[in-house]
Parts: structure tokens; sequence; C-alpha cells
């Protein structure tokens, strides 16, 4: 008796550590499964139609749990449109008419308490109907827009017909409306931010269309003109170097600058901060357009000139000479170099009777001596470029 007990104990325990296997997994088609079959085999689901909604339900038994299933397209496709979520929900849209005939597939996921990982598949019809096409708004986004500015924004609906537009949700910016039949947005704002909205469209039939927008409104771009250090009222020197900015206020975002037309000195260049740099190697007038834009496509553009001078020169190589007791009177000039130009006299010196007048670059004044006199001048102009000369200033007797 106690061997039988102990043989008794020792089966129920083994009979423990064995996982259960399940009953045979197959589709659920009880009353309320919506496809229906006249022999078991081919199942007819429900008819749909070309631009409405479509749903069914599949669902299992037996198996390890009906909860613990997974669906799927074994073979054959779905109608265009539609999907099938692992839960078995088919769902989605159509858009395409004809017949699809698809094996489904239902799967155990197996668990710890259950084995099992067999499948079952059976073979559906989908017949979907023409019907009016899906609607499509567009475009998928729109300009933004800058305070005081005209603004304009067509939406349109394929395929065409009888339409009313609406905001569905959100708001436009202030000083926009959204035109009910043509679907444009237009007016002047007159705040700036960010402004999204959702537009509805609706056709004559009852079918809608919505899309969500955004429309990011910002002053307008202001362009200082720049102030270019190592120039004189827009003129430059070879061999000096400048630099300068560009400023600009307003537009959304960083803003970033471009030579739009024209072009700058060899050995200038512009910044896409604005910043206008470099030491001019070529002489010449330099016409060019900066443009600026912000994040958004806000753009302004300004027109400049910056003329560039050939370096400071002496015209003047030599005096003529003078006579003692006669007048006399010369004038040392200059080349390139940016006026005014000053001078100033570096060493030697002029006869008796005769002055340099440092303002005009004058040579002047009645000689009391003969002789050959030497005398250095400098001269310096409006950017600080100098150029030095060593005259010889001979005075003949009468």
């Amino acid at each position: 008796m106690k061997r039988f007990v102990l043989v008794f104990a020792l089966v129920v325990a083994l009979a423990g550590a064995i996982v259960a296997a399940a009953s045979a997994l197959s589709f659920d088609d009880s009353s309320s499964f919506a496809c229906t079959t006249p022999n078991d085999v081919v199942w007819t689901c429900p008819a749909g139609t070309v631009g409405s909604p479509y749903s069914v339900q599949f669902k299992s038994r037996s198996g390890c749990s009906p909860d613990f299933v997974e669906f799927s397209v074994a073979s054959g496709g779905l109608p265009p449109g539609l999907t099938i979520s692992p839960s078995g929900l088919l769902s989605g849209t159509p858009t395409q008419a004809g017949t699809w005939e698809t094996w489904m597939q239902v799967k155990d996921v197996p668990q710890s308490w259950c084995a099992d990982d067999n499948a079952s598949q059976k073979q559906f019809v989908f017949n979907i109907q023409g019907g009016q096409p899906a609607l499509d708004l567009e475009p998928a986004s729109v300009p933004p827009g800058t305070v005081g500015a005209s603004y304009s924004a067509a939406l349109t609906v394929t395929p065409t017909g009888t339409m009313s537009f609406s905001v569905a949700s959100g708001a436009l910016p202030p000083g926009l409306s959204l035109g009910s039949s043509d679907g444009v947005i237009s007016g002047t704002p007159s705040a700036t931010g960010a402004f999204p909205f959702k537009v509805q469209a609706k056709a004559s039939d009852g079918r809608t269309i919505a899309r969500d927008y955004s429309i990011s409104v910002a002053d307008p771009l202001t362009i200082t003109p720049p102030a270019l250090l190592g120039q004189q009222s827009g003129r430059s020197e070879i061999g000096v170097a400048l630099s300068g900015k560009l400023a600009a206020s307003g537009g959304n975002g960083t803003l970033a600058w471009t030579l739009k037309t024209g072009s700058l000195p060899t050995g200038v260049a512009l910044g896409t901060d604005g910043t206008i740099s470099g030491t001019p190697t070529e002489a010449g007038s330099f016409a060019f357009t900066a443009q600026v834009a912000d994040v958004d496509g806000r753009t302004a553009a300004v027109d400049q000139t910056l003329v560039v001078a050939s370096k400071l020169a002496f015209k003047t190589v030599k005096l003529k000479s003078a006579r003692v007791g006669r007048v006399y009177s010369a004038t040392v000039k200059t080349l390139g170099g940016v006026a005014p130009v000053n001078w100033t006299v570096l060493g030697g010196k002029l006869p008796r009777g005769i002055r340099f007048q440092k303002t005009l670059g004058a040579v002047s004044g009645t000689a009391k001596k003969a002789g050959t006199y030497r005398v250095t001048l400098e001269a310096t102009d409006a950017l600080g470029v100098t150029s030095k000369r060593t005259f010889v200033l001979v005075v003949k007797r009468s």
C-alpha cells in the first residue's frame, strides 16, 4: 500500500513539471463574425468602398489562449489602403476597387505555461467597390508671413469640386483669414509669432479632408549700411586693410548674408555674418548687392559701392629751378591715395625766402641766395598712407 502511494505521488509530480499542450488553434467563426462562407473553405468578407473607412475584427479560438496569438497575411495581399494588426483588426480606407483573395494566418505566441506554436490559415475574399476617390489637401505647408506685408497662400483639394474650407482648430495669425469657398489664406499679418492651425475641406457629398499647418510671422528685415573701417566715404586704398559689418534686424532665427550681384575687390570678402573685410589688391570702383536671408526665407538687399584708390605716390618728381630776386611758385602733387593729403618736411632746408606751405604742398617765395638746396617731403593721405621724396631746388643768379 505504501509503495502504491509513493508511485502515485511521483506520477503527479512529473505531470506537474510538464507544460500542458493546448487544443488545436483555429479562426473563430462564431455568429458575430462579419465574414461568411457556404462551405467553410473560402470566406467572403463584407464589401468595401473606395474612399470609405473599412474594418473587420478577426478572432481565434482554442490554442494556448485567444489573448496570446498573432494575426498576419500568409499570402495574396490585402486591398491597397488596408492593413491588419497583430491583434487581428483589419482596417483602413480602400484606395482601389477590385477583388482580393487573401490567405490569413493566426499563430500561437508560446507562453511559459503553454508550449504550442501552432498556426492556422484560412482563405478570405475582399470585394472593394468603386467609389469617390479619397480627397487630398495641398500644399503640405504654407509660406511664412511678414508683419505689414500682404500675404496669400492658396489651398487646393484634389479631385477638384465644390468645396468648403474652415479652420477646424487653432487660429490664423491676426490679420489673416481663410476663404470658405476658395481656400485662399490672405490678408496682412499684424503680429509676430508661430501660429499652428488645422484646415478642414468638405466636399458637397460629405467627404472631408483635414491638414495641420503653421504660419511663422516675423518683423520685416531691415538693413543698416556698413561702416567700413579704413575707408572714407566708401573709399579705400590698395594695401590698406578694411573691415566692417552689415547689420540687419527683424526676420526669424539666424540671419545669413550672401553676395547677390556684383563683386568685391580682390582680397576682400563678405562673410555669412555680414562682415566685409580684407586688404584690397586692385584699384577701381566695385558695385555690389548684398542680400540677407532668415531661416524662413525672407530676404532683404542693399546696394553698395566700394572705391579702391591706387596707392599714394608722388606725381611731381622734380622742382623747376628758381632765380635770385624773382618770385617762385611750384606745387608738389601726388597720385592715388585718399584725400585730403597733408604734408611734412622731414629734412633738409629750402633757400632763404622760399617757404613750403604744408596744407597745399606749395613751394613759393623769392630766393635771396643762389645755390643748390635739398629737402625731403612726406605726404600722408586720409587713410594714413605715407609717401616721401627728396627734392633738389636749384637757385640761379638773376
